[in-house]
Order: structure tokens, then C-alpha cells, then sequence
């Protein structure tokens, strides 16, 4: 444990790049060595929410990548892009608060929008894509990732675990020893995931999202159920000719 919190090679140069003193390291990735600014950036493309420490020459500090420049590129697989398709492809980044598994922070966004830059919820789209989902649909400045509320679903069925408590932990995950420093997104979390939950029974009964004012047919996320009776199904095709005091023994014997 004690050599877990400290690795010889901080202060060293650059396994990656060879030509910088390799200060940060990231704990999360698995076996990671330690890298540079440039380096611990590009190796975290597809992990940014993970939590990384700085030396400082004589102890390690907690750092967020969006506070050495890191920036979540939407679209194109997460990479540097300047695809000029659209003039939202500037390099204008936005500050959102992510909320994910290991934390609430606040992380520079830079939204591309190729192809719909001019429908509505464009941004909320393109942070979906990229498994983020949004607070809000009118310029969100708040998202969820999948693996959060998934998490929070499995948690609710095994733990009863609520809302609040979740986004304390997560807060706790943030700062333990300054929880109110970071910011409670516990009213935003909730109403995502009821969305979240929301779009998925829709999805597993293979319905479409209604259009806005348009309702349900009755009975269709439903969960059907082979035991019960069910006429033309399980039925006698004559249970109606029979005697009414017969008919809820018949009803018994279909459940059965």
C-alpha cells in the first residue's frame, strides 16, 4: 500500500514522449507509468473522468484533467478534430458539470455539431452520443453519464439506495474533506434518471418516443404475462359457454 501512493519514476523523463519530466500519474488506469502534461492528456482521450495526480516535488496532489487543459471533444470518436463542416466547430470551449461514477467536476467541452447545428437540441444530442446525458435539452450546462445512472438503477434495486444519498457519495468521491465545495446536482440527477428510465422501458418494449403531447396506447410498456388468462391464448376458445360458477375455476386452472 505504501508503494502504491508513490512511484520512483515521478520526477523522470517521459516514458512516452522521452523529452519531458513525466509529472502526473494516473492511479485509475491499470499499471499506467508515469507521463507529462501532453502525454497523460492524449492517454486519456477515451477515459476523461478519470482522477489524476501531480508532483510537485514533494508530494502528489489530486488533480482533474480539465485543470491541466484538458477538453472532451464531442463527436468524431472523441479525437482532435476541425472538420469546418459546421460553425460550431470552433475552438471555443464550454465549461459543463459532468456527473459520472467516480465523482461530480467540471470539465471543458467542445461540442460538434455536423449535420444539425441548426435543429433544436443539437448540443443534447452530441452529448448523448458520446454517453452523456443531458440535464436539460435547451443549452445544457449539466450531464449524466450512462455508466452514473446505471449504477444509481442497479443501486436502487439492491440497496435502496436514493437519490441524495448517491449524489453525496459522488460528492464525497469529488472532495471527501470539502464535500460543499462541489456542486450538489442532486435535483438534476434525479430528473434525468427518471427520463433515463423513462426512454429505456420505451426501448425495451420497442416502442418509438412519442411526439410531444402525443400519448400512449393503453397497455403498451406493459409486461405481458403468459399466465394469466388470456382469451384465444390460453382459453378454452368455449370458456364463456360455461356454467358462471364454473368459469373462475377455469380462470384458476389457466393461471396455473
Amino acid at each position: 500500500m505504501y508503494e502504491r501512493e508513490y512511484d520512483a519514476r515521478l520526477g523522470t523523463t517521459c516514458s512516452r514522449c522521452g523529452g519531458v519530466e513525466a509529472a502526473y500519474k494516473c492511479f485509475e488506469c491499470f499499471q499506467a507509468p508515469p507521463l507529462c502534461k501532453s502525454c497523460i492528456k492524449d492517454a486519456h482521450t477515451h477515459a476523461p473522468f478519470h482522477e489524476i495526480h501531480e508532483w510537485t516535488g514533494s508530494h502528489l496532489r489530486k488533480v482533474s484533467l480539465s485543470e491541466i487543459g484538458f477538453v472532451i471533444h464531442l463527436g468524431h470518436d472523441g479525437e482532435v478534430h476541425d472538420c469546418g463542416a459546421c460553425s460550431s466547430c470552433s475552438r471555443e470551449t464550454c465549461t459543463m458539470t459532468i456527473v459520472h461514477g467516480g465523482g461530480i467536476r467540471e470539465m471543458n467541452v467542445l461540442p460538434c455539431l455536423c449535420g444539425d447545428s441548426k435543429a433544436e437540441g443539437a448540443q443534447a444530442m452530441s452529448l448523448w452520443r458520446a454517453g452523456l446525458f443531458p440535464a436539460t435539452f435547451k443549452k445544457p450546462q449539466t450531464a449524466i453519464s450512462v455508466e452514473a445512472l446505471s449504477n444509481f438503477h442497479v443501486l436502487t434495486l439492491s440497496a435502496k439506495t436514493n437519490a441524495t444519498a448517491f449524489c453525496t457519495y459522488l460528492r464525497r468521491r469529488t472532495d471527501y474533506w470539502s464535500r460543499d465545495s462541489v456542486k450538489d446536482r442532486t435535483r438534476e440527477f434525479f430528473m434525468s434518471f427518471r427520463m433515463y428510465c423513462f426512454l429505456n422501458n420505451l426501448m425495451r418494449n420497442g416502442l418509438d418516443v412519442p411526439a410531444p403531447g402525443q400519448a400512449l396506447e393503453p397497455g403498451s410498456m406493459a409486461a405481458f404475462c403468459p399466465a394469466c388468462p388470456q382469451p384465444e391464448i390460453n382459453l378454452d376458445p368455449k370458456w364463456q359457454e360455461r356454467e358462471r360458477r364454473l368459469r373462475s375455476v377455469r380462470s384458476y386452472l389457466g393461471f396455473l
